[in-house]
């Protein structure tokens, strides 16, 4: 039997509470994953904004020399 007949004969076998676990299961993984993503985005961010820092100072430093 395919993956998917059995997929489909356990949504026809499941009842209201297990919907409900199932949808719960399915928001704290959708959480998890924002999460996570939003942590990974955040140290991106800081990894430019330094990056964007150190970048400067060097200008700086270049313009300050050529004085």
């Amino acid at each position: 039997m395919a993956a998917h007949q059995l997929f489909a004969r356990r949504l026809d076998t499941m009842n209201g509470k297990g919907a409900a676990y199932a949808s719960i299961a399915l928001s704290i993984s959708a959480t998890m994953m924002v999460a996570l993503l939003t942590t990974r985005l955040s140290a991106k961010l800081g990894e430019i904004s330094y990056e964007l820092e150190r970048d400067m100072q060097e200008f700086r430093d270049m313009e300050k020399a050529t004085e």
